[in-house]
């Protein structure tokens, strides 16, 4: 997908369920590249919060 097809499916901020939709892999995965700041986030309470901008950022350099 390319950033404007994701820009036009998916929300400026995303879960991390979307974000282990987009990179297609596993939820746990998605996870542990999040905990790791592999990829930029937000932690709202016990939910982990992901700006798109931060998943088009990691598909650019991987």
């Amino acid at each position: 997908m390319t950033s404007s097809n994701l820009q036009n499916k998916y929300p400026p901020v995303l879960c991390v369920r979307q974000v282990a939709e987009i990179l297609v892999v596993s939820h746990n995965t998605a996870y542990e590249l999040v905990r790791s700041g592999a990829i930029h986030s937000v932690r709202v309470g016990r939910n982990y919060r992901i700006p798109l901008e931060a998943v088009i950022d990691y598909l650019s350099k991987h």
